[in-house]
């Protein structure tokens, strides 16, 4: 099997990996993606790469009759003729994902089984090889959602998540360490954008220190109160896709247990920076129906994921155009949360899924 060049349609335009980093990395992949197969009873046919970010995602085709849950079992259980499926195949390594793929793959599955809608796997447990893990799930395709369809689909996973528990709990300092240290590092780094702006990574460590306090506080208040269980953890637009079952939540790298709010934040900073109307927080509450978070609870959280989005800009304004254009749109919310003078840009490439205000039920 010999993949083809993978598109990075989720990575930064100017920040993906180099030539050699995508061939060693597919190569690694194809090994992963072939010993789990073969493990699974998998006839793989070609595997196909459509992103190396954090996760390799393939579109694989297999032949198979042997897994529950997939094309080629009937109705019974029993083994069919051999069809052909075609499936995603996701390999992810331990150090790729805030929860562990194993994890992840186990507990995506159990909320799935007990009826959640999310993306589908097809089998309960992540088969473990040399090259990393590997999972194979229902191949879904991008789609347009409106923000009660999105609602509804987050009630969805809380509801069903609410039987379940996970030993990981929301922390939301826990990807800013590294980060930090290399915004300060820039700043002495020559030729960078950050180069001798000292000040402005101060500002941004003593927000980012008032945020991480306030989002804690508000996962600890949530926590009193009930308002917690698994979420999402990285819950927007672009990871709602379209299956044989419907619309469903997928990515799942970010799954905690933590306040239900958090998974609310991704629709705050959308109203916030980039372009969604107001009343898309009112609908996206109606399609949650009874006992929706407010967006006033999501705000500490929203507040932590816009200086995700600043860091991340400061890191890479040197790499091109776009994010140096972006740091400086950006940087203005540092001292004032939610705004700036025109809207944030996204540092990838747009997906095809999308959020539509036009009124459809959920």
């Amino acid at each position: 099997m010999t993949p083809t060049t993978p598109s990075t349609y989720d990575q930064h335009a100017a920040t993906g990996p180099s030539a050699d980093a995508v061939s060693a990395r597919s190569r690694c992949d194809a090994r992963a993606i072939r010993a789990a197969a073969a493990r699974l009873g998998l006839a793989l046919i070609s595997a196909e790469p459509v992103s190396l970010g954090r996760t390799g995602i393939y579109r694989v085709i297999v032949r198979t009759n042997h897994i529950d849950g997939i094309d080629g079992i009937d109705g019974d259980g029993g083994a069919a003729q051999p069809q052909i499926s075609v499936l995603a195949a996701r390999v992810t390594r331990d150090s790729d994902a805030l929860t562990p793929p194993a994890e992840m793959h186990q507990l995506v599955w159990q909320l799935h089984e007990l009826g959640a809608a999310v993306a589908a796997p097809s089998h309960p447990q992540a088969v473990t090889t040399a090259d990393g893990q590997v999972g194979f799930w229902e191949w879904m395709d991008h789609t347009p959602l409106t923000p009660a369809q999105w609602g509804a689909l987050t009630a969805s996973l809380h509801r069903t998540g609410a039987h379940l528990r996970h030993r990981r709990a929301y922390d939301p300092g826990r990807v800013f360490q590294d980060r930090l240290r290399r915004i300060h590092d820039l700043t002495r780094t020559h030729g960078h954008p950050l180069d001798g702006a000292r000040a402005l990574a101060c500002s941004f460590e003593d927000a980012l220190t008032t945020a991480l306090q306030d989002a804690r506080d508000a996962a600890a208040a949530a926590s009193d109160c009930g308002a917690v269980g698994i979420v999402h953890g990285d819950n927007q637009p672009a990871n709602v896709m379209h299956g044989r079952g419907g619309r469903a939540l997928n990515d799942f790298e970010r799954i905690i247990y933590g306040p239900w709010a958090l998974d609310l934040a991704g629709l705050v900073l959308g109203i916030q920076h980039y372009g969604y109307p107001p009343s898309a927080g009112e609908q996206f509450l109606a399609g949650y129906g009874a006992g929706a978070p407010s967006l006033q609870e999501a705000r500490p959280y929203a507040r932590v994921r816009e200086l995700s989005g600043i860091a991340v800009a400061m890191i890479h304004a040197g790499d091109s155009p776009q994010m140096g254009e972006q740091m400086h749109v950006r940087s203005a919310a540092i001292t004032q949360p939610g705004h700036g003078e025109v809207p944030w840009t996204y540092l990838s490439p747009p997906r095809t899924s999308h959020l539509t205000f036009h009124r459809t039920s959920p």
